[in-house]
């Protein structure tokens, strides 16, 4: 395994409830555009399309429960032979070329977006951004997550393309929380070779 992999059974148990659709209510997800070659941002909603997770870059504010860490890049499955930079410089690339499109935003549905709209009257003046992240900070669970996949079956995109998907919080909008994710990754993965 990867030596960015955490042991933590807190990590995977929220990501396992998370891709279960258990949080469903307290977060949104959307398929994410890149620039990145041999990513795809076409979604296939097809009752046969099937994704296979590789790895989940998880953002903690305040810090993960276990080991205080505020990033983290777990496997979601066996991974194949790599090298580790390599691995951790793609998945950077990709987080950093990601960027939330049009076509996603309009599958969201019009509840969704009228959550955002509600929670940022009430956050005013101050951004719905900063009031969210720190009533995430309180409760202790991630603020983001993005999940590398790979198309492993689709109608409308190629087999072994990979796909990313954002999951944060139901009531922001996904791209300001995407670009704080990213401002993440970049000093985080810039000042911690582990990960």
């Amino acid at each position: 395994m990867p030596s960015f992999e955490n042991d933590s059974p807190i990590t995977y148990d929220f990501l396992y409830n998370l891709l279960d659709g258990t949080f469903d209510d307290a977060y949104s997800n959307l398929m994410l555009s890149s620039t990145s070659p041999g990513v795809t941002d076409v979604y296939d909603s097809g009752p046969l399309a099937l994704y296979d997770y590789e790895h989940a870059a998880l953002y903690w504010p305040g810090g993960h429960p276990q080991h205080g860490r505020e990033f983290e890049i777990v496997p979601l499955r066996e991974p194949e032979a790599t090298d580790e930079s390599a691995l951790r410089a793609e998945l950077k690339n990709m987080n950093l070329g990601a960027s939330v499109g049009s076509a996603a935003l309009g599958r969201v549905p019009p509840i969704v977006k009228r959550s955002w709209e509600l929670f940022e009257r009430q956050a005013a003046p101050r951004p719905a951004l900063e009031v969210g992240l720190e009533a995430i900070k309180r409760i202790g669970v991630p603020f983001a997550v993005c999940s590398f996949t790979r198309v492993a079956r689709s109608q409308v995109s190629r087999v072994g393309e990979r796909a990313m998907f954002l999951w944060h919080p139901i009531n922001l909008r996904p791209a300001p929380v995407l670009e704080h994710l990213q401002t993440v990754v970049r000093s985080t993965m810039d000042q911690d070779p582990n990960l």
